[in-house]
């Protein structure tokens, strides 16, 4: 077609997860921490939001542990 560069036939699903789309992955940076490089990230929390006291006092709880912010 006229106009397009590149186009690619999805037949898989999670196509856009996928290795094979995207070889080299994904990293979003939160703060100054990469999620998805070459270090481990563990995430710590209420499963749910109950209330901004909850999340404020889980958040010093973890940071407590030693976690970084």
């Amino acid at each position: 077609m006229e106009g397009v560069k590149e186009a690619h036939r999805i037949v898989s699903p999670y196509k856009l997860a996928s290795r094979s789309f995207r070889p080299a992955g994904t990293v979003v940076r939160i703060g100054d921490v990469d999620v998805g490089g070459e270090r481990v990230v563990i995430m710590a929390g209420p499963c749910s939001v109950e209330s901004r006291d909850q999340i404020e006092r889980s958040a010093k709880a973890v940071a407590r542990l030693g976690a970084p912010r």
